[in-house]
Parts: C-alpha cells; sequence; structure tokens
C-alpha cells in the first residue's frame, strides 16, 4: 500500500498560492502565508471569486480544511473528517516536489561514493574485456 504525504500546518503556511475549502463550505484565497475570504460571484454566466474581509492567519483554520486546490484548481489535498489528517492526493504537486527532498552530502561522503562507483565501471569493463576475449563475438545460427 502506498503510504501518502501528510501536508502540516508549515507546509501550508509556504503555500504561495491557491485556495482552500473549509468545512462549513467557505472557500479562502491563499497568498504568502494569508487567507483571504472569497465569495463566488456569477458574471455573463462564468464563475468569479471576489474577496472579502480581512486576511485571516492560517493556523486559525487550518484544522477546519477540507480541501486544497493548486492555482489552477486541482484538487491537490483531502481531509476526509474534521479530526483526520489534511493528506495529499496521488500524483499531485506535494508527491513530486516536498516528500523527496536533496541533502547535500559532506565532501568525504561524496569523495567515497565516487569513488566506489568509479571501481564499480572500471570492473565492468574489465568484465566485458575478459568475456569477449574469451567467448569473442557470436553469430547467430539459422535453423
Amino acid at each position: 500500500m502506498k503510504q501518502r504525504m501528510t501536508l502540516t500546518q508549515k507546509i501550508v503556511l509556504r503555500l504561495e498560492s491557491g485556495r482552500v475549502q473549509l468545512f462549513n463550505r467557505h472557500f479562502y484565497r491563499i497568498c504568502k502565508g494569508k487567507a483571504f475570504r472569497q465569495i463566488i460571484t456569477y458574471e455573463n454566466g462564468l464563475q468569479q471569486f471576489v474577496d472579502l474581509g480581512s486576511a485571516v492567519e492560517i493556523p486559525k483554520i487550518y484544522d477546519q480544511i477540507k480541501l486544497v486546490f493548486d492555482s489552477e484548481g486541482k484538487i491537490v489535498a483531502v481531509r476526509t473528517t474534521e479530526k483526520a489528517s489534511l493528506v495529499a492526493k496521488d500524483n499531485s504537486v506535494w508527491q513530486r516536489s516536498l516528500i523527496s527532498r536533496y541533502k547535500p552530502m559532506s565532501k568525504e561522503l561524496r569523495a567515497y561514493h565516487e569513488q566506489e562507483a568509479l571501481e564499480y565501471y572500471n570492473w565492468i569493463k574489465r568484465e566485458k574485456m575478459y568475456c569477449y576475449q574469451k567467448y569473442g563475438k557470436k553469430k547467430k545460427q539459422l535453423q
């Protein structure tokens, strides 16, 4: 079973843009650690979001978040019940960017890995040469 990533409050605070929906069906626009309440209006048959009121801190609404949308409007995280954790969906932005973080190696460790790789490469070359000399190139036999 695939392990899913849990979106903590710190991760949601780092969002540059996006939108969240709460369990009470209110929408908030996320912008650099702040949340702005939005209402939906329809003009000429098109749905538009309009900001309403002042900014709210994300920690105040984090426990009530039901859905997290990316900037394109796709759902990237879901909370099934109010007491459950906020979980990233499969193949979402979080799976590609936030789970696997690059951790820099020390110079000594990097040199060790490079030396090991070089030794393995040279061993493979020697084995190929040996096999080529011993067995040569075999021609396909027709049956």
